[in-house]
């Protein structure tokens, strides 16, 4: 096993670029509808309460687990497919720092899923 990961509910383990989960299924602890994207390439997995995101050797990200806490990531999967060099975890969210060095997040709003483009000390993500 090289890594291993957990949600409040579930684990995930890397071992030679592949994934495997255990514990309860809504929150992670199956790979069932994203398996086939799993089984190698791999290269870290990050968990959150009730989810999980993986990146992959050449940048994109896999998510599983709760839908409404950042297990499905379709509405930024195209920022999400490539480029990816870091995610980063909250309670119930996810943040992807991408090579380019902007910032892609997705799962509830009410703990960062959602970002907006307005500066923050003068930063804009």
């Amino acid at each position: 096993v090289d890594h291993v990961a957990s949600s409040s509910f579930a684990f995930a383990a890397v071992t030679a670029g592949s994934v495997v989960t255990w514990g309860l299924a809504r929150y992670g602890g199956t790979t069932e509808p994203v398996g086939g994207q799993l089984s190698d390439g791999v290269k870290q997995v990050v968990g959150n309460n009730f989810a999980f995101a993986a990146i992959k050797d050449h940048g994109s990200v896999v998510t599983w687990g709760n839908s409404r806490c950042g297990g499905n990531a379709d509405q930024v999967a195209e920022e999400l497919a490539s480029g990816v060099r870091e995610v980063v975890a909250g309670n119930c969210a996810f943040a992807a720092l991408k090579t380019s060095g902007s910032v892609v997040t997705w799962g509830d709003r009410k703990f960062g899923g959602e970002l907006d483009t307005c500066p923050r000390r003068g930063v804009v993500l």
